[in-house]
C-alpha cells in the first residue's frame, strides 16, 4: 500500500470536528477545564489550527478550524482527538495531553514545556524548533509509519520527528522510541531510563547529559541494612574483617549473587581512578597508540579474536589504554596499595600530582597513605570478554577521537578542544558526522562478529562495565585480574561517574585507607602469604627485581647485625 492510500484510509477514520467543543475551547482555558470537570466528555478537536504567529496563518489558512486561542497553558486535553490538527508558535505549557491522539500532527515553534503527554498517540507527530522542557512522555508509544499531513515541515518521515527541538529535562521513562527521530535536538537531562533507543535517530542530538540508567537497587544503608563503615587496613588480618563487613552490608545481594566485589589498590591517597590514556592529553591519540604497537610488533596480537583482546595485550605491555585494572582478590589490591607512590607503579601512580605532602612522588624517599578501592558491581554490569556490549566499547576505542565525540552526541560547545589541539579545525568535516561515526563503529564490530546488526543501544556507550578477560597472560591469572571499561566515563570514582551521568549512580564505590606506616608490615605479610612481585607479575624482570630485593633486605639485616656486634 502506498503512502497516499495509507493517508486516505487514515483520514476516513478521523471523525469530523465537533463545533461545540471548539466553541467551548474558544471561551478560554479556565472555562474549558471547569466544564471538563463538571461534565466529563472526550474532546473531538480534529483539524483545529492553533496559531500564535500571524505570519504562519497565511500558510495554514483553510487547512482546518482556526482556534482563537493561541496560549493554551494548563489546558486539559486528556483523551482528546487532535488528528489532522496544526500547531504553529502556540503555547501548551503544563497542558494535560495524556492519552491524546496527536497522530501525524505537525508542530512548528510551539511550547510544550512541562506538558503531560504520557500515553499519547504520537505516531508521525512532527516537531520542528519546539520546546518540551520537562515534558512527560513516559509509557508513550512513539513508533509506526508517519502520516504525511498537508503541511510538509520536514523532508524525511520516520516515526515521530523531533527536529531542532528542546527536550531538556523531558521524561521518556519506559517509552518505546523505536523509529523516532531526534535529529539536532537537545536531550540534556532528559530521563530515558528503560526507554527503547535501539533504532532511534540521534544524529547531532545532545544526549550525553541525559539520564540513561536506573540506579541499581543494592540494599545498603538504612532502612535496608548497615552502612559501609570500615576504618582501614593496617594488617593483613583486616582483610578478613573487610570481607565480613561487606557480607553484612550487602547481605541479601551477596547471598543472591546480585553483586560482585572488585578491588584496586593505589599507593597514593591523592591519585585518581583515571585510565592511562585519559591522562596527559593522550586521549586524542588512543587509536594511534594501538595502531603503532600493532605495526611494530604484529606478532603479539596474532591470537587476538576481539578488540578487547587487543586492548588487554596493549595493557599488558603498559601501552596507555582506557582499561583500568581491578582484581577479584583483595590481597592483590592491598599489594598494589602498599607499593611506593613514585608515579611508576604499573603506570598508575599519582603522576597527576594532586597531592602536596607525604608522598614519595613529590618527596623522594617518603611515603604516603594508600587506598584500597572497593567496587560493588551489579551482576549485570559484569561482562565476559565476548559480550556484545564489550565489543561495542572496545571497538569504540579504535575510532578517531572526533568520531568518538560525535557518537557520544557531543556538540562543539561540549568538547574540550584543549585535549584535541590542532584537530579543532576538523570538527565540522563531514567524515566526523554521527552517521559516519556510527557506520565506522558498526563495521569494526562486524569484523569480529558478523551477525551484529545496527540495532545498537546507545546506552552501552555511556555505561561502565567490568570485563572478565581471557587468561591470556600469567599475570592476569596470578592477579585474578579484570578491567573496568567505559566509552564515555574518563574516571571511575563513584561520585565522578554519577556527576557525569546525570546524577545516576551505576555501582557502589568505597575507599579503605592503608596507613603509610603500615605499608611495609602489610607487604611483609603478603610476601609470607605468597603475594609478591615474582608471583603476581610472572615475568623475568619482576622475578629479577623480587630476588634482588629479597637479598638486599637480607644484606641490610646482616650489615646491621655486624655493626651491632662490633659495638
Amino acid at each position: 500500500m502506498n503512502g497516499d492510500s495509507t493517508r486516505q484510509q487514515s483520514d476516513e477514520e478521523v471523525p469530523p470536528t465537533n463545533p461545540q467543543h471548539v466553541a467551548w475551547l474558544d471561551e478560554g482555558v479556565e472555562s474549558w477545564n471547569r466544564r471538563r470537570e463538571e461534565e466529563p466528555f472526550d474532546p473531538v478537536l480534529t483539524g483545529i489550527v492553533v496559531l500564535g504567529d500571524r505570519d504562519i496563518e497565511r500558510a495554514l489558512i483553510g487547512l482546518g478550524t482556526l482556534l482563537s486561542q493561541s496560549d493554551l497553558s494548563g489546558v486539559n486535553l486528556s483523551g482528546a482527538d487532535l488528528r489532522r490538527s496544526r500547531f504553529g508558535s502556540c503555547v501548551f505549557r503544563g497542558a494535560d495531553l495524556t492519552g491524546a491522539n496527536l497522530t501525524g500532527v505537525p508542530s512548528l515553534r510551539s511550547d510544550f514545556g512541562n506538558a503531560d503527554l504520557r500515553g499519547a498517540k504520537l505516531s508521525g507527530f512532527e516537531s520542528v524548533i519546539a520546546k518540551f522542557q520537562g515534558a512527560k512522555f513516559g509509557n508513550t508509544r512513539i513508533s509506526g509509519d508517519a502520516v504525511r499531513g498537508p503541511l510538509d515541515l520536514t523532508s524525511d518521515f520516520n516515526g515521530t520527528q523531533f527536529r531542532y527541538s528542546d527536550l531538556t529535562g523531558a521524561d521518556f521513562t519506559d517509552a518505546d522510541l523505536s523509529g523516532a527521530s531526534f535529529r539536532d535536538s537537545d536531550l540534556s537531562r532528559a530521563n530515558l531510563v528503560d526507554a527503547d533507543l535501539s533504532v532511534a535517530e540521534l544524529s547531532d542530538s545532545r544526549l550525553w547529559r541525559a539520564r540513561l540508567f536506573e540506579e541499581p537497587s543494592l540494599e545498603t544503608g538504612p532502612p535496608h541494612g548497615k552502612t559501609f563503615e570500615f576504618e582501614g587496613v593496617g594488617a593483613l588480618r583486616d582483610l578478613q574483617g573487610l570481607r565480613q563487613h561487606l557480607r553484612d552490608v550487602y547481605a541479601n545481594d551477596y547471598v543472591s549473587g546480585r553483586v560482585r566485589f572488585y578491588f584496586r589498590g593505589e599507593p597514593c591517597s591523592q591519585s585518581s581512578l583515571r585510565p592511562t590514556v585519559m591522562r596527559r592529553g593522550l586521549k586524542r591519540f588512543e587509536r594511534d597508540l594501538l595502531t603503532g604497537l600493532k605495526t611494530e610488533f604484529p606478532t603479539v596480537f596474532s591470537g587476538c579474536e576481539y578488540a578487547i583482546d587487543e586492548l588487554a595485550v596493549a595493557r599488558h605491555f603498559e601501552l596507555p589504554s582506557r582499561l583500568l585494572d581491578v582484581t577479584r582478590n583483595p590481597s592483590v589490591g592491598a599489594y598494589w596499595a602498599t607499593d611506593a607512590a613514585d608515579g611508576q607503579h604499573r603506570g598508575f601512580g599519582c603522576e597527576e600530582i594532586e597531592c602536596k605532602r607525604d608522598c614519595s612522588c613529590v618527596h623522594p624517599g617518603e611515603s604516603c597513605k594508600g587506598k584500597l578501592h572497593v567496587f560493588a558491581m551489579p551482576n549485570d554490569s559484569v561482562c565476559t570478554f565476548d559480550s556484545d556490549r564489550v565489543s561495542i566499547v572496545a571497538n569504540f576505542a579504535r575510532l578517531p577521537v572526533l568520531q568518538q565525540e560525535r557518537l557520544l552526541t557531543k556538540h562543539r560547545n561540549d568538547v574540550d578542544f584543549r585535549s584535541l589541539g590542532a584537530l579543532r579545525s576538523d570538527w565540522e568535516l563531514p567524515r566526523n558526522s554521527m552517521d559516519e561515526s556510527n557506520t565506522t563503529l558498526l563495521h569494526n564490530i562486524q569484523r569480529e562478529k558478523s551477525y551484529f546488526t545496527d540495532a545498537m543501544d546507545v546506552r552501552d556507550l555511556f555505561g561502565v562495565f567490568v570485563v572478565e578477560p581471557r587468561l591470556s597472560f600469567d599475570r592476569i591469572r596470578a592477579q585474578s585480574g579484570a578491567f573496568m571499561l567505559s566509552a564515555f566515563h574518563e574516571r571511575f570514582e563513584g561520585a565522578e561517574v554519577a556527576k557525569n551521568g546525570a546524577g545516576t549512580k551505576l555501582y557502589d564505590h568505597h575507599v579503605v585507607t592503608v596507613p603509610a606506616d603500615k605499608k611495609d608490615e602489610i607487604r611483609d605479610e603478603l610476601d609470607w602469604m605468597g603475594f609478591n612481585k615474582q608471583t603476581l607479575y610472572a615475568d623475568v624482570e619482576s622475578t629479577v627485581e623480587a630476588v634482588t630485593n629479597r637479598f638486599r633486605k637480607l644484606a641490610a639485616m646482616t650489615q646491621h647485625a655486624d655493626e651491632e656486634g662490633r659495638v
